[in-house]
């Protein structure tokens, strides 16, 4: 028989998996836990119950699910957006905005079956720009979410300009012209439908050769001619010579020696003076005409052959493409990639200064040009140059692959079905530009269609079936990407796979996961500290689902806080409630602030013993924190609780209890290790932090109380919170296989699990 008293000193190894109860030779197996339910792992090694869930509004329509957006200007500004059935609603600074006596909220072209795709992602992207939120569905146009004050905000389709098209007709055979009024287009075959309405269409001249290159010092004007009106061309670009004068000499005029590179307006290639025994003037006034191509914009549809456009470009219409002749025009024309007809983007980031999009359904990426994120045009004025717009595919070894997610970093990162990639420069010793570009293959794990995280130096994001989150960085040795499975502890909590994710900065490092089955996980993340800990996170209510997540700074700007849409049924109804969570009980807090209840709500005022307000859970059985003391649970009636004594704060909400559960202990045998036989637990002390109540023993019971109120303590106030070691406490079980220990605690009260010091002893045979 050996007698030990090991010390569990850290529980940031999060809960793990069954499958993990067999590695006691993992190095992080005593920082493991069975179950860990409402607690929060920290760096520092102690389990930290986590804050309630504060209640903020019913949602606009609590029989569909919205959806909540992220609106970010600045830490100090910064918003949760109900998206829903044709509707935005907005929050901010804990509470909901209103316009007068009503919730303020603007129209949407969403209809909210589209916003969820099939497996149960958020169909929706977005990235902002200062006080513009660009939103991209695969569904519907892009749109700019814009606001010009806390209760002027608009949305509407974004105008794009330039491109991107698809590529350049090459069959000589199918022509579209401009008619002279310049007000349609006409084609010789069938091409428009209604989803072409709105679609961007590129016309080029389709011979150069009718227009001749300027050049320096040739004739323009002999004896008797005016030049007025003469054509000429540099490159693509066409300029029509505008000096008004008719030849009364012998000598000719001629060009200049400059040659012309203006985009606009008028310019000289000389200064029209005369040379001796050569030209009565060398040089000639030329306006700019046009690029050899232009851009329309398709307004309505006449027929499948016509339509009517406007002139887009800032230009002249080329001659040659305008003409009332079917076949006419040219045959060098292109349509826009994005529209009805042919689908739109559906990812959006930033990058370079640039604006990304992407379709991922036929993996098609576009750049916009440096600075101007509506432009695309991939030219200017005939010439390519390195902060123009660039079109890319990204190609995964030949295998068609959607496009799951954007990323920017020091290179863009990119996941797609099939693999993770990257784009940058294809060398270091140019820009990044339409002709110096590259898209590499790091990994092939393959990504959901979640937003990827960037945490520091490091991206997160989901493998596409959803069980697994995965790390990607940047690994010198190999010189690419790589990325690692940060779910492989706790594979369990992955069951039916991840939803949806959000990152809190501050004070601690925790993504949060939805699941696919509404339930929320919180995963301590702090790579630096070899921090990586998983703990489920269980919502109070009855038939709870949490259907979407997000985080903002928190209007004090000491932290960040989880928000969330919650699905209860309330008095046999179904509710759909907008909360967020409150931070843990900290260093200097009162004992009455502390709110460990959800969907719960705090009076503050003169003392009362009528809490009203709870019209929200009018039927339920509520926990009560008075003044900092637990208050029998009651059922909520009439929106009201009638408290046992007056109160002057008073939080009230659903119960949240927590749970805690050791992994076996292993603390060594005369022969080696101690699983596998018989052992028994005779005492244990926890030291807490800030702590009150709660009841230990082996795993689902029995079960013996914690904190009894002492003697010296004052039976009119509640009792203190427990910072260090308890006694050393009897273990309420024999001898057993296990050798665990469960700590739980129903009330609404603070508790920080600092260290575990249990006394087992374990039989030899």
């Amino acid at each position: 028989m050996t007698k030990a008293s090991p010390i569990l000193s850290s529980f940031n190894g999060g809960e793990y998996s069954p499958l993990m109860e067999g590695r006691t030779d993992y190095a992080k197996y005593p920082k493991g836990l069975r179950k860990a339910v409402n607690f929060l792992a920290t760096t520092q090694g102690p389990a930290v119950r986590r804050g309630g869930m504060r209640f903020v509004s019913e949602v606009k329509n609590s029989a569909t699910r919205p959806w909540l957006i992220k609106f970010q200007f600045n830490v100090e500004q910064s918003y949760a957006l109900e998206f829903g059935e044709g509707y935005i609603r907005f929050y901010t600074n804990h509470g909901q905005v209103i316009n007068g006596a009503v919730p303020y909220e603007i129209a949407s072209p969403y209809a909210v079956a589209d916003l969820t795709n099939t497996d149960g992602t958020l169909a929706l992207h977005y990235a902002q720009s200062a006080d513009v939120l660009y939103l991209f569905h695969a569904k519907y146009p892009p749109q700019k979410l814009s606001r010009l004050g806390a209760l002027n905000w608009t949305i509407a389709p974004v105008d794009f300009k330039g491109g991107p098209f698809d590529d350049e007709n090459l069959d000589k055979n199918l022509y579209i012209s401009v008619a002279t009024g310049l007000g349609s287009v006409q084609s010789n075959f069938d091409i428009f439908t209604a989803d072409h309405v709105g679609t961007l269409l590129y016309l080029e001249s389709k011979d150069y050769s009718a227009v001749p290159p300027w050049q320096p010092g040739k004739v323009i004007a002999a004896t008797d001619q005016n030049p007025y009106g003469t054509l000429r061309r540099v490159d693509q670009r066409v300029y029509m010579c505008v000096t008004d004068l008719t030849n009364t000499e012998d000598l000719p005029i001629i060009t200049g020696t400059q040659t012309l590179t203006h985009t606009s307006g008028n310019a000289w290639d000389g200064d029209g003076n005369p040379v001796a025994s050569v030209a009565y003037k060398a040089g000639v006034e030329w306006q700019f005409m046009h690029p050899g191509y232009v851009v329309l914009k398709i307004t309505d549809i006449i027929n499948a052959r016509a339509a009517h456009v406007t002139i887009q470009s800032d230009w002249d219409v080329p001659a040659d493409v305008i003409s009332d002749d079917i076949p006419g025009g040219t045959w060098r024309w292109a349509v826009s990639r994005w529209s009805n007809a042919k689908g739109w983007p559906d990812l959006v980031t930033f990058f370079r200064n640039r604006l990304v999009a992407a379709r991922s359904a036929d993996q098609a990426i576009d750049f916009s040009v440096v600075s101007d994120y509506l432009n695309f045009q991939d030219k200017e004025f005939g010439d390519v140059t390195s902060d123009m717009a660039i079109s890319a595919t990204v190609a995964a070894d030949q295998e068609y692959n959607a496009l799951a997610w954007m990323s920017s970093a020091d290179q863009l990162l990119i996941g797609g079905a099939g693999g993770e990639f990257a784009c940058g420069e294809q060398t270091t010793n140019d820009v990044f530009g339409p002709d110096n570009i590259k898209i590499s293959k790091q990994s092939g794990y393959g990504s959901r269609g979640i937003d990827a995280i960037a945490a520091g130096n490091t991206i997160l994001y989901v493998q596409k079936g959803g069980r697994q989150l995965m790390e990607m960085q940047f690994n010198i040795q190999s010189n690419n990407f790589d990325s690692d499975d940060k779910s492989v502890p706790a594979e369990h909590l992955m069951v039916g796979g991840l939803v949806q994710t959000a990152f809190q900065k501050e004070t601690d490092s925790i993504l949060w996961a939805l699941r696919s089955d509404g339930a929320l996980l919180s995963f301590a993340y702090n790579p630096k500290q070899d921090v990586y800990a998983w703990m489920p996170q269980q919502i109070g209510g009855t038939g709870v689902v949490v259907e979407s997540i997000l985080v903002l700074p928190a209007p004090t700007l000491d932290r960040s806080e989880l928000w969330a849409i919650v699905r209860r049924t309330i008095g046999g109804q179904t509710r759909r409630y907008v909360e967020y969570m409150e931070r843990p009980y900290r260093i200097g807090d009162t004992q009455a602030s502390g709110f460990y209840v959800d969907a719960g709500l705090t009076y503050s005022g003169a003392p009362a013993t009528t809490i009203s307000g709870l019209n929200h859970l009018e039927g339920q059985t509520v926990d009560i924190l008075s003044d900092g003391a637990v208050q029998p649970q009651q059922v909520v009636t009439a929106g009201a609780v009638t408290l046992h004594s007056p109160g002057s704060v008073v939080n009230v909400g659903l119960p949240c209890p927590c749970r805690l559960v050791t992994e076996r202990l292993e603390a060594g045998a005369t022969d080696g290790t101690a699983q596998g036989k018989t052992k028994r637990i005779m005492k244990v002390v926890f030291r807490f932090d800030n702590s009150l109540g709660g009841e230990f023993g082996p795993q689902d019971g029995p079960y013996d109380d914690l904190f009894t109120r002492s003697g010296n303590d004052p039976m009119d106030a509640p009792p203190p919170l427990l910072t260090g070691d308890t006694e050393r406490l009897s273990f309420p079980s024999g001898y057993d296989f296990n050798g665990v220990i469960e700590y739980r605690n129903d009330q609404p009260v603070p508790v920080t699990v600092v260290a575990i010091m249990p006394q087992v002893v374990t039989q030899d045979s």
